[in-house]
């Protein structure tokens, strides 16, 4: 099975050009070659043809589900061939798909629960491993991202970017983030708990949680900006329920939590705007 991470080329559709589509087929018939499998025998997931488009509820729940569906497949593969947004005119590439909020919390998920030795990017130049050298990302004149800095960079999902921010939440529209805040919590949770057979995976954040699980974010619309919770303690009361189910202890989904501070509640704000499907 095969997820594809892409970037959208347009505000309201993902790919206006056909560029990535194209660039999908390549990369299935490249992933099967790679896997030593016939083509027909590869299951593809592609986002928003893979999510349900019809009920606003369903549909929802596939897009807060984005982070699980990039996470369960053998190959992750990142399409980004050099192509123009169609609304913006700006250049959108494998270096501009690694800014993006949902792109960043998709790498994250699979190599949360995957590793990395099955995630590629697809460009111009072919298939390739997405956490080796990579030729489209420069921090500065003539020097390129190396594994440790493309990762990092990655996993600051809350720090990449988002339309719904560039468009200042229409109608007071939810944020993407805080639809995100739930899957990504179960990731670390997942992290955490396993930190003693995956302890390279935990170490890569646990210095970070702070930055890479904020808890508020600046939310700004049409009457202002105001600062709206996050993760609150979310992570520290996942650490603990974690440890208190490690140790055996009584399950009780209050006592652990004392004193915590709550996080988003981009449910309630979500059903109530009911927005209709945008760019990611």
């Amino acid at each position: 099975s095969e997820a594809g991470g892409h970037q959208w080329l347009g505000h309201a559709h993902p790919d206006p050009g056909r560029i990535h589509y194209k660039a999908i087929c390549k990369a299935l018939r490249s992933t099967a070659a790679h896997a030593g499998v016939e083509l027909a025998d590869v299951r593809a997931w592609v986002d928003v043809s893979s999510i349900p488009q019809a009920n606003p509820g369903t549909q929802n729940l596939a897009i807060a589900s984005l982070p699980a569906f990039a996470s369960c497949v053998d190959y992750f593969v990142v399409i980004s061939p050099d192509a123009i947004h169609a609304d913006t005119g700006r250049a959108c590439d494998a270096r501009t798909y690694r800014k993006r909020c949902w792109c960043r919390a998709e790498i994250t998920a699979c190599w949360a629960r995957r590793g990395a030795s099955r995630m590629f990017v697809a460009t111009n130049r072919g298939l390739r491993p997405l956490f080796t050298h990579d030729p489209d990302a420069e921090a500065s004149p003539g020097r390129l991202l190396n594994h440790d800095e493309c990762l990092a960079e990655c996993l600051d999902v809350f720090g990449g970017q988002l339309t719904c921010c560039h468009l200042r939440h229409p109608g007071g529209q939810p944020c993407d983030r805080e639809a995100l805040a739930t899957p990504m919590l179960g990731l670390i949770g997942e992290l955490y708990r396993d930190r003693a057979r995956r302890p390279e995976a935990w170490a890569r954040v646990a210095d970070r949680l702070d930055d890479l699980f904020p808890k508020t974010f600046s939310y700004e619309d049409e009457t202002g900006s105001r600062e709206l919770p996050l993760f609150g303690d979310l992570v520290a009361a996942t650490m603990r329920l974690a440890d208190a189910e490690a140790a055996g202890a009584p399950f009780s989904p209050t006592a652990p939590l004392r004193g915590l501070t709550p996080g988003a509640s981009a449910c309630d704000r979500r059903n109530a705007a009911a927005p209709e499907r945008a760019e990611r």
